[in-house]
């Protein structure tokens, strides 16, 4: 993987957010949240350079969500 998919800054995070649901991505609504996933420890946040900071899955956010996958995949089979 490259830099940018390991350790994207905010900007690269919020436009990916953006391509994926297809909406524009308010600052003020994401930098909280990212804060909330590093309170959390599931995502790093590090310094690139004087500007611009880069976030990063930590093991216990990738652990998160493969259990919420398998939580959602266990919970949608079952209704079928």
């Amino acid at each position: 993987m490259n830099r940018r998919r390991d350790q994207p800054s905010g900007q690269e995070v919020k436009e990916e957010i953006e391509i994926y649901y297809e909406t524009e991505i308010n600052h003020g609504r994401l930098y909280p949240n990212l804060d909330m996933l590093v309170d959390n420890k599931l995502v790093e946040k590090g310094q690139l350079d004087h500007r611009t900071n880069y976030y990063a899955i930590t093991d216990a956010g990738i652990a998160e969500t493969e259990e919420r996958r398998e939580w959602d995949f266990d919970r949608y089979s079952e209704v079928r």
